[in-house]
């Protein structure tokens, strides 16, 4: 029952790290100086994938800054 669980929870995760995954991609179009990862490096290493999310964490906060400013005028 555990294990069912747990394939579960992995197959629910998936969509969400394929979404962080490729909207890193997005952003590193406008950082070509970055390397980015083919899928399969990049899912087993924790490390570049915490550096994937805070990458789009700034993104995100960068456009919501942009869009707040210019609501503003």
């Amino acid at each position: 029952m555990r294990h069912k669980i747990k394939v579960a929870l992995g197959l629910m995760i998936l969509p969400v790290f394929a979404l962080l995954y490729f909207a890193d991609k997005f952003v590193l179009l406008f950082m070509p100086w970055k390397s980015c990862d083919t899928i399969q490096k990049w899912i087993y290493d924790p490390k570049k994938a915490t550096e994937s999310l805070m990458r789009v964490i700034v993104a995100l906060a960068l456009i919501g800054l942009y869009y707040l400013i210019a609501n503003m005028f």
